[in-house]
Parts: structure tokens; C-alpha cells; sequence
């Protein structure tokens, strides 16, 4: 999405994107399946996983979790991301021991704006309920080191016509 950070055109032509990674799931899925697509093959597996599923109360994500990581499921990831759900998101998994948590809930709002900034489209995260959250966090070194890397190769990018 080399037009990303241009503000004299529109969002949708901001986050047109030229290539997507696909990137094995296998050790980085965490949660959060917001869209699937899924071969023949994979239809297979997954009616054969669910029906050896024995607690239907498990979250699907964690299903799909602890699938990906035992190896049983096949799967891989885009980035950025095709699809994911809006910052803020009413969730159908009860959190009740997460939300008698503050930090479980900072890590909640954190990882939701993590994976907004990996989205193909607009991030819309909100600061007004996460700025307080980032204020006062430490930061290696190494880190500022490696933002400044990375801007320095966005802007790069950016200048460079591609045919």
C-alpha cells in the first residue's frame, strides 16, 4: 500500500494494496478468525475436527487455535490482514474472568488496535480510549532504532514508481 500515507487522495485509494503475504499460521495464530477461506480439502478436516470436538463451548477461535498448533489444521494468514472486526467490538465469547481484570482488558484494547494497524483498510482505532495506555511506555532502543529503519523504508517505498 505504497499511497497509504498521502492525504490529497482518497482512503480508498490509500489502501489499494499491490501484494499480500501469506504467512503459516502455524505458531502466530493467536485468535480472531475474522474471514476464512477454505479448500475442499480443508472442508474435510474441519468436519472431521468439529465432530471429534467434545466441549461445544469452546470458543471456535480457540478451536481453531489449538488446532492450527497441534498441527491437525492447516492454515495461513494474509497480511495485511483482508479482514478483520472494527476496533472497539462487542464480542459472543463470555469474558467474565477477563473482565474482572484491568490488565486483561488493556491487553484486550492493545491486541484490538494491533490488529487494526495490519488491515488493508482504514484503521479507525480511536486514541481517546487507548492514548492513557500508551503514554509512558517504555521503549527500548532497539525498537526506536528499528521504527526509524522502517520509516526511513516506507518513505523509500513510497517515492519509488512502480511500473
Amino acid at each position: 500500500m505504497r499511497d497509504r500515507v498521502r492525504t490529497d487522495i482518497s482512503a480508498d485509494l490509500r489502501h489499494q494494496f499491490r501484494s499480500v503475504s501469506i504467512i503459516d499460521a502455524r505458531g502466530v495464530y493467536a485468535y480472531c478468525a475474522a474471514s476464512y477461506i477454505v479448500t475442499p480439502k480443508g472442508k474435510q478436516v474441519l468436519r472431521q475436527l468439529f465432530a471429534e470436538s467434545c466441549d461445544v463451548r469452546t470458543a471456535v477461535d480457540i478451536l481453531y487455535r489449538d488446532w492450527i498448533a497441534s498441527g491437525r489444521l492447516v492454515a495461513n494468514v494474509t497480511i495485511p490482514f483482508l479482514a478483520t472486526p472494527p476496533f472497539l467490538n462487542a464480542s459472543t465469547i463470555p469474558y467474565e474472568k477477563l473482565a474482572s481484570s484491568v490488565g486483561n482488558e488493556k491487553e484486550l484494547l492493545l491486541a484490538n488496535a494491533i490488529r487494526r494497524l495490519l488491515f488493508a483498510g482504514d484503521h479507525q482505532i480511536d486514541l481517546t480510549e487507548i492514548g492513557s495506555m500508551l503514554r509512558g511506555a517504555d521503549s527500548s532502543k532497539e525498537y526506536k532504532l528499528g521504527m526509524q529503519f522502517y520509516e526511513a523504508c516506507r518513505s523509500f517505498l513510497t517515492s519509488v514508481v512502480v511500473p
